[in-house]
């Protein structure tokens, strides 16, 4: 037994750093590797790949474009949101190791409810690590967006060019921006030859931010057919801080439900303890019956369940 005990140990710790190296990439170990990164995105740009339709078929017929960009949410597309540095197998592949290891640690000591519920540990923690990473990445890039799309908007008011706009722009914002980094590696495509249509189309390509879309089909358009950038991206700021408010307001909201719902644990957790120190074997009793481990391992998974149900429920996608 202390040897299963040992190996699922070393197992776990295996599966976990592969993980981090896998997830973080290189970054953790390579200073270098996030310009080199940043290059190889400019010269994919370049030669007309690796994008989602926006870089690629900023040239092309709209209805082509339409398709490109209204894909469905696959697997790689969420992996390259939250800039994972792993392919869709390995992902898999981690899924069915943790969930491995949960059954096999839950089987030493517990029962079949939550060996079941261990089964499906694997998904369930990768997916929300995964979605952690995409929210992350979009908070980051919302949080300076409209500050941002209010500098150019200014900027081109006084008489600037859209490029210069936008480079104005990005450098009112900290180093550390993630609207600057993009700015940074849009300007970047235009210094190393890619197209104009390319660079702009490419622009936060790797951030699932509805919003995004919009600047990118203005700049576009206005540079071919011409008209008011400024009064169109003027509309797209505040359409940006209505759906940030709106955000804010629901999450609030759902904050305050979720909020209910942990306050509920703590009392039945504090109940518990309560009547095992008052009336030790009230507890102790079902833990030494099978049936009764049995049903308090059942109400432990129905819990569990309910909990990620409530996270499922509340999830606001606005």
């Amino acid at each position: 037994m202390n040897a299963l005990v040992i190996g699922i140990i070393l197992v776990i710790i295996g599966i976990v750093l592969f993980m981090l190296y896998l997830v973080f990439g290189q970054a953790i170990f390579s200073p270098a590797v996030k310009k080199k990164t940043q290059l190889d995105k400019i010269m994919k740009t370049q030669r007309g790949g690796d994008s989602f339709g926006r870089g690629a078929a900023a040239v092309t017929d709209e209805p082509e474009r339409k398709r490109l960009v209204s894909g469905s949410l696959t697997l790689a597309k969420k992996m390259r949101y939250a800039r994972w540095k792993m392919p869709p197998l390995i992902f898999r592949i981690l899924q069915v190791g943790i969930s491995v290891v949960a059954v096999l640690l839950a089987q030493i000591k517990f029962d079949w409810p939550l060996v079941f519920a261990a089964a499906f540990s694997g998904p369930v923690i990768m997916n929300l690590i995964l979605h952690f990473s995409i929210d992350r990445r979009f908070g980051k890039f919302d949080k300076d967006y409209p500050a941002f799309l209010l500098n150019v908007v200014s900027m081109l008011k006084i008489g600037m060019n859209v490029t210069g706009a936008l480079q104005s722009a990005s450098e009112g914002l900290d180093q550390d921006s993630l609207v600057r980094e993009e700015v940074d590696l849009m300007l970047d495509r235009l210094k190393m030859g890619v197209s104009e249509e390319k660079s702009i189309g490419a622009f936060g390509e790797d951030i699932l931010h509805p919003e995004i879309e919009l600047f990118v089909q203005a700049v576009i358009l206005s540079r071919r057919l011409g008209g008011n950038l400024s009064e169109t991206l003027e509309r797209l700021a505040a359409q940006v801080r209505s759906r940030q408010h709106f955000r804010q307001s629901a999450k609030a909201a759902v904050g305050l439900q979720r909020g209910s719902i942990g306050v509920i644990l703590c009392i039945m957790v504090a109940l518990e303890l309560y009547i095992y120190f008052t009336s030790p074997e009230l507890i102790t009793s079902a833990f030494d019956d099978p049936l009764g481990w049995l049903i308090w391992q059942g109400a432990i998974v129905a819990i569990l369940i309910g909990i990620y149900w409530v996270k499922i429920v509340t999830n606001i996608k606005i």
